[in-house]
């Protein structure tokens, strides 16, 4: 949104309700990131596809952060793809993974 003021009631609103739903869907709505930092999220693309395809679940943390919870339930995060492909890598042997971009 272009309009500073009505971008932030929207996310107040939002806070305030709690859930929001759309036709039986729970919506979430959040703030823009700058555009530094959706690239360093975005890089992490290849590796969570990677991540959910071999059953792993996780989540980013804010700026770009992504924790992974490993079979044995601990939780691992990572700073950069490179680590995440190099986790995957460990932990599924015959497997090469490499991120496309790193930070």
């Amino acid at each position: 949104m272009h309009h500073f003021q009505t971008k932030e009631r929207i996310l107040k609103l939002a806070r305030e309700a709690g859930s929001l739903s759309f036709r039986g869907s729970e919506v979430h709505i959040y703030p823009d990131y700058s555009a530094e930092v959706s690239k360093k999220r975005a890089a992490y693309f290849t590796v969570k596809s990677q991540l959910r395809n071999a059953g792993f679940t996780y989540r980013m943390f804010f700026p770009a952060k992504l924790q992974v919870t490993d079979k044995h339930g601990q939780k691992l995060t990572f700073s950069s793809p490179r680590e995440v492909s190099t986790f995957l890598a460990s932990n599924l042997p015959g497997t090469s993974l490499t991120p496309t971009a790193s930070l």
